[in-house]
């Protein structure tokens, strides 16, 4: 009974965090963590589940790429789905995209096809700034059943001088009047560093007002780590109440290895312990594990509750996600759940898998699986380019390159790959600038890769 609710727990997991991606805010590429960008682009993705009854992998929807620009920016995909009672392929989606040069985006649409009435249906969108900002977006979820959308949300986007999110104003999708309604509106507020400090939510409440709901307060330490996050709601008595509290520590590398987060007691008015998390990394600061504990208040102690192992390749790409959850009978880690990634020789992300544990068998049982489809582009032309508010010029360059990081981090490292994926050049970067001599490097184009607190930018850069 243990591992069936585990297997549900970890299902469930796995598709409603599928379902956000291909459905809320996101473009077709970006669903695909730890990938090299470059002189490749994705052309399909195959999608499989593991049938029980035919013992084998069933194919449930293909996606395919079917136009680009001259900078080869996806332009239009679709994806079909399999009608298994038919046997045949069904239209599910199409996606449109256009862009303001060959890097910042305009807008995105999506479509979903209603079978019964023949014929495809908005049922996303996001419109972007000239900065790559998104100012208005939406998205509703189709319900294949009822052949209608059975909920949604969009959110306008606003913004300060410094190009941070300033207020979102959100509303959702009465299916009742088939038409937005206000809920929510989150406004943000920031330091003289640009850093998040308070985050508060209104609601919207029928008798025609907002009202505040929530409030989360950030706080740093003089290297401008969050060391402390403190929600707030606004209770029935119309004043601020404290509800959980994170306190964060960070080691003298700049990672975070301890976080504890409490519990407001209302009757006693004080902090309870509620869970604590464990980090550890390798020396190159890749987080290797990390281990959650919760606070047995009865025994007044902390228990083991699940544990997570992350495995790379040379790459510093992810290649293996374990899950375990601990027995507290037997006093051992069990097994729950397994995502592995596969990679072709130049980065690009080949597959994905997930797996659940069968502990009775004692043997991986498969569940879900993607396969991706690569072909060679040759872009018309490279310059200068600013991805996630990282500079790289000159390009194409000669002897030397300058990398500039317009925003604060932690950490940030490195890595120039050749064209057979060979790592050229390395370095841990703790300045917002850095040069790079080049000048040893033979002509040609190369992929330089960051890895700036832990999300990844890639871009292109040629030496003639």
């Amino acid at each position: 009974m243990k591992n069936l609710k585990i297997l549900f727990l970890s299902i469930s997991l796995l598709f409603i965090v599928l379902s956000l991606e291909a459905q809320y805010f996101s473009l077709p590429d970006s669903i695909f963590d730890d990938m090299i960008g470059g002189k490749y682009v994705l052309d399909s993705t195959y999608s499989y589940e593991w049938s029980v009854l035919n013992h084998g992998w069933m194919n449930t929807d293909r996606l395919f790429i079917t136009e680009r620009d001259k900078y080869g920016n996806q332009k239009r995909s679709k994806i079909i789905k399999w009608d298994e009672e038919n046997s045949k392929w069904d239209d599910w989606k199409r996606n449109e995209q256009a862009y303001y040069d060959s890097l910042h985006s305009h807008f995105f649409i999506a479509f979903i096809y209603d079978l019964k009435a023949g014929d495809w249906k908005m049922s996303d969108s996001i419109f972007y700034n000239r900065k790559g900002k998104p100012e208005f977006s939406w998205f509703k979820v189709w319900d294949p059943d009822k052949y209608r959308f059975s909920r949604g949300k969009r959110v306008k986007f606003q913004y300060t001088s410094a190009d941070l999110v300033s207020k979102e104003e959100i509303d959702i999708f009465d299916t009742i009047s088939d038409n937005w309604k206000a809920n929510q509106v989150v406004s943000y507020q920031y330091n003289e560093d640009h850093l998040l400090e308070v985050q508060q939510v209104k609601v919207w409440k029928d008798s025609g007002f907002w009202r505040d709901s929530l409030k989360i307060t950030y706080s740093y330490n003089n290297q401008l780590q969050n060391i402390s996050i403190l929600q707030e709601k606004f209770n029935d008595n119309d004043f601020w109440e404290n509800e959980q509290l994170t306190n964060k520590e960070f080691d003298e590398n700049g990672n975070q290895y301890e976080v504890y987060k409490y519990r407001w007691n209302t009757t006693l008015q004080q902090w309870d312990n509620w869970n604590r998390y464990f980090y550890n990394y390798e020396s190159n600061s890749l987080l290797i594990e990390t281990v959650q504990q919760y606070w047995e208040n009865d025994f007044q102690k902390w228990i083991n509750l699940n544990k997570t192992i992350y495995e790379y390749n040379s790459l510093l790409q992810k290649t293996s996600v374990l899950q375990q959850f601990w027995d507290a009978f037997g006093n051992f880690w069990l097994n729950t759940s397994n995502y592995t990634y596969s990679y072709d020789d130049a980065g690009n992300r080949t597959g994905f898998l997930f797996r659940f544990w069968d502990e009775e068998y004692s043997e991986w049982l498969n569940i879900y699986k993607d396969a991706n489809w690569w072909s060679f582009f040759d872009p018309s032309s490279i310059s200068e380019f600013q991805i996630n508010k990282v500079i790289v010029f000159p390009n194409p360059a000669t002897s030397d390159i300058n990398i500039a990081i317009n925003h604060p981090f932690q950490d940030c490292y490195l890595t120039i790959y050749a064209n057979d994926g060979q790592i050229v050049y390395s370095e841990i970067i703790k300045n917002s600038q850095v040069r790079i001599d080049i000048s040893q490097f033979p002509k040609g184009v190369y992929i330089l890769r960051l890895v700036i607190d832990r999300e990844t930018t890639t871009g292109k850069i040629m030496v003639y």
